[in-house]
């Protein structure tokens, strides 16, 4: 928590992505998993009106913050929920799951459950998006662990340099991958403090998505490669799915 927005302060081209969504779609928007609020408050900048759902209290109280130092709060509403079992007021004409929020929902049970109250919060014919890194990235790694360094940055309370370093393994049956990230900051005097976190995502095949989203009752599922709207491809970069929500619903 200490450093999520220091290493994704750099993130910010899939916003382009979600404003073109929104025109074609239109608002109200809500995101599942806002995390801090880096895309929420960014589209409710923009003018749109967000709704975003997020289950960890101390993440929403950052996103808070972000938002009232900005031009955002008057758009923006913050609820804490899982996603699996949210319930709000009101219906919505895009969702958008960004950025791997998806991939922490690691059984098809809870998917489906998932994708069904986000579509019980949509209106007929709205749209859905959901961000993910590319499956085929995970399936077709070296089974080989290896620590890997995926960047440095300032950690913003002391302003010294952190070494973010990952480890991952993958079970395919599940199709689960377990991340060991790897935090170490030096101080000025060269001593070393270091913080590790786990976590596991599921990562979930373009054809297996099409058909929990057919479940779901969406239909229309367009696979793109990265927010460019690249068509998507075995070495794409990301799967980026958008589909809309059935006239009659499920």
């Amino acid at each position: 928590m200490r450093y999520y927005d220091a290493e994704n302060a750099g993130l910010v081209e899939d916003i382009p992505a979600y404003r073109l969504l929104a025109e074609r779609f239109g608002d109200p928007v809500l995101e599942i998993g806002v995390g801090t609020g880096r895309v929420a408050v960014a589209l409710a900048e923009y003018g749109l009106r967000v709704t975003g759902v997020e289950p960890s209290e101390a993440m929403l109280e950052r996103a808070r913050e972000h938002a009232q130092a900005s031009r955002a709060a008057a758009n923006l509403t913050l609820h804490q929920a899982s996603m699996l079992d949210f319930t709000l007021e009101g219906r919505f004409r895009l969702a958008i799951v960004p950025y791997g929020a998806f991939q922490h929902i690691l059984t098809q049970e809870e998917q489906l459950a998932a994708l069904r109250r986000i579509a019980a919060h949509l209106e007929p014919g709205a749209g859905l998006v959901i961000d993910q890194g590319n499956p085929l990235g995970a399936m077709l790694a070296d089974d080989l662990p290896v620590m890997t360094l995926e960047r440095t940055f300032p950690d913003p309370e002391t302003g010294d340099t952190v070494m973010q370093q990952s480890l991952k393994t993958f079970d395919r049956p599940t199709q689960i991958e377990t991340i060991t990230w790897v935090y170490d900051r030096m101080d000025a005097e060269g001593r070393i403090y270091r913080q590790i976190s786990r976590m596991e995502l599921r990562h979930t095949l373009a054809p297996e998505m099409r058909l929990l989203l057919a479940l779901s009752g969406f239909h229309d599922v367009e696979f793109y490669g990265g927010y460019d709207f690249t068509p998507y491809e075995e070495d794409s970069p990301r799967l980026f799915v958008v589909a809309a929500r059935g006239e009659a619903g499920l």
